[in-house]
């Protein structure tokens, strides 16, 4: 198993490619119908360099940090299902609510795909992924907060 620091390396460029591209999307979210049509060629990227970088956070959180640190708090994971691992980070006040991580995956399996018909589906869903990606970097600070590295 790797290092909890190697793992945090790879948590950190997540998180640092999503505020850089946050911070060059600010001015187009809310996003809507119109600015969907009209998104310049740095615009896009910046989107998809948001979407990609949220939904391979989410899944490494999901697949990798939620283990590593609630084995190294002390807690039995050993055939626990998704559901039982929420409720102990709930516990220990790391996830306000087991629902708040299945809303998160919920958003990263909409903005997983491409709606080229449909473009007030892809407002929906990216104007969802903005106000998401806050909490899910506010639950990784959290984790952050408690590792001992």
């Amino acid at each position: 198993m790797m290092l909890i620091r190697e793992l945090f390396k790879i948590t950190d460029i997540h998180q640092k490619r999503i505020i850089f591209s946050m911070d060059r999307l600010a001015n187009i979210f809310p996003i809507s119908v119109g600015k969907i049509q009209n998104l310049s060629e740095q615009e896009f990227l910046l989107i998809e360099l948001l979407t990609t970088r949220f939904s391979k956070l989410q899944d490494f959180m999901e697949n990798k940090i939620f283990d590593a640190f609630l084995n190294q708090v002390g807690e039995q994971i050993e055939g626990l299902t998704m559901i039982d691992k929420l409720n102990k980070l709930e516990k220990l006040s790391i996830i306000e609510n087991s629902s708040l991580w299945f809303e998160l995956r919920e958003i990263r399996n909409h903005i997983s795909h491409e709606y080229p018909d449909n473009p007030s589906a892809t407002a929906k869903y990216l104007n969802q992924l903005y106000v998401a990606i806050p909490k899910l970097l506010s639950i990784l600070d959290n984790i952050k907060a408690r590792i001992d590295f």
